[in-house]
């Protein structure tokens, strides 16, 4: 699983304006940029949401993180399918307890050079 500070270099290496805080999609509104169709969908089945040869930053499924919320959460990036992406866009954190299952929640590996 990634790092938070390795979720926020990929969104900044997509957007070049997402490390200043501008409102751009990434920041703001993730909309059209990752599956929000209220159903799971394929990983990388849709080349509209990949940027940079970087797949689903937004929307299909919450990703885990290595990042703690605190003693008993782990921190969740990048919305899921059944949200909005102009409620909840791909670089909003939230937490939740990591011993739980759902359908909505996965993980994107990390790869070490």
């Amino acid at each position: 699983m990634c790092y938070g500070v390795q979720w926020d270099a990929a969104l900044n290496f997509i957007d070049s304006y997402y490390e200043s805080g501008t409102a751009t999609g990434y920041i703001k509104d993730s909309t059209n940029m990752g599956n929000y169709s209220e159903s799971i969908a394929t990983a990388g089945r849709d080349t509209a949401y990949q940027q940079k040869h970087i797949y689903d930053m937004a929307g299909n499924v919450w990703e885990w993180t290595m990042e703690n919320h605190h003693a008993d959460g782990r921190v969740i990036r990048g919305g899921s399918y059944y949200n909005i992406g102009s409620a909840i866009p791909a670089s909003v954190r939230r937490y939740d307890s990591p011993d739980g299952s759902y359908d909505h929640f996965g993980f994107r590996i990390t790869l070490f050079l």
